[in-house]
């Protein structure tokens, strides 16, 4: 496919990408369990979020949205760059060229669970599909592993292509922390760049074209699908630990994306370890109608799986709007999300509370008892 001819198939998409339907609001915690000093896994997290609000000139509160390329600055020039230039000197930028020529492939590829009956649709298989056809074709590296844990294990990819999957340790956390697996991990298995969750969430209908979601009047805030909703509480867990992680092991990171990802829509989350400031997108289609896929959401997770290229730190408008309150809420366990996490774990052995701890050698608190025996005796 021709320079010229790409470069057209991906301004309407990379517009859309600008406007207030791909935007990103910022969160604030109001209560969680990150910092009990138990170890609880991503799945069983509770992490209360809200918006943060300001006043408009109506006097009416509303959450502050930015544009999704704000924190993508490197990335919408070299796109930009592209697209009236022609310039493509950018090696993130070639992965997206030779991506969008087999984009019909890739599309088929991540349909074909539906051709194939129940056994194409575990979360496991599901991983894969994403993982081989989608992740890896978008991402510099073009590495990445599938959770070794997960169950309905194949050693090929589910669909016709017959290639070998790649298994490897995904447990991240600490005993007294936040702890889980993610399901997929882009990039080197010692040091990957994104981590992404495969969640059991119902299809729902397909957004309309690029042309039609401009067309349309989108309220600011308004989410067409919520399915990823009742998931909040684990991706946000699983996003701040990762966050930490990879503040450890790179100091000059600042925003650390995440994402969370179902048959029909794609989320993604990023958060500073530092500057405890925590953005989410809306969720986004990750096909239309017609069941390829949506061009805008490509340009999204292409930015993100090369936001070690792409991504800046927060514009100073986007961080005045206040903190998330993640270091607040766990002061007394900070330490250990800023200094002991730990990823590729065999185990992760929780410290919980048990009931059965007592044992024989324990002796009951009775004074009360003996003394109400005493008097009862003297009688």
């Amino acid at each position: 496919m021709e320079a010229d001819i790409i470069a057209k198939e991906l301004e309407s998409p990379f517009s859309v990408l600008t406007s207030d339907r791909f935007s990103l609001s910022a969160l604030r915690l109001l209560v969680c369990d990150g910092g009990c000093g138990r170890g609880i896994s991503f799945s069983k997290a509770c992490a209360q979020v809200d918006y943060i609000y300001h006043s408009t000139p109506a006097g009416r509160a509303k959450p502050q949205i930015h544009a999704f390329t704000e924190i993508f600055p490197t990335g919408s020039a070299v796109l930009m760059e592209f697209i009236v230039s022609r310039t493509r000197t950018d090696p993130a930028l070639n992965t997206l060229l030779s991506f969008i020529p087999q984009i019909e492939e890739a599309s088929a590829r991540l349909q074909s669970d539906t051709e194939e009956g129940a056994s194409g649709k575990s979360e496991t298989e599901w991983s894969a599909r994403l993982a081989v056809h989608l992740f890896t074709p978008l991402s510099q590296s073009h590495d990445y592993i599938l959770d070794k844990q997960s169950a309905r294990k194949t050693a090929k990819c589910p669909c016709s292509c017959n290639r070998m999957l790649n298994y490897g340790d995904a447990l991240i956390g600490n005993p007294k922390t936040w702890c889980g697996r993610f399901d997929i991990l882009i990039g080197r298995d010692i040091s990957p760049d994104v981590g992404a969750t495969v969640l059991n969430a119902e299809l729902v209908d397909e957004m309309p074209s690029d042309e039609e979601s401009l067309a349309e009047d989108f309220s600011q805030i308004e989410v067409k699908s919520d399915e990823l909703q009742k998931y909040l509480s684990q991706l946000i867990s699983e996003t701040v630990v990762f966050s930490f992680y990879q503040k450890k092991q790179f100091p000059s990171l600042s925003l650390v994306p995440s994402i969370g990802v179902s048959k029909s829509h794609i989320q993604f989350h990023f958060y500073d370890a530092d500057k405890d400031v925590y953005f989410i997108s809306q969720e986004m289609p990750l096909f239309y109608k017609d069941k390829s896929l949506h061009l805008t959401t490509v340009l999204a997770i292409w930015l993100v799986l090369n936001y070690r290229c792409f991504l800046s730190e927060a514009t100073e408008e986007m961080t005045s709007e206040g903190k998330f309150g993640f270091h607040a809420q766990v002061s007394e366990t900070l330490h250990l999300y800023k200094q002991k996490i730990e990823l590729g774990m065999s185990s992760i052995k929780p410290q919980t509370f048990h009931l059965d701890v007592l044992e024989d050698n324990y002796e009951a608190n009775n004074r009360v008892t003996q003394s109400i025996m005493a008097k009862y005796h003297k009688k």
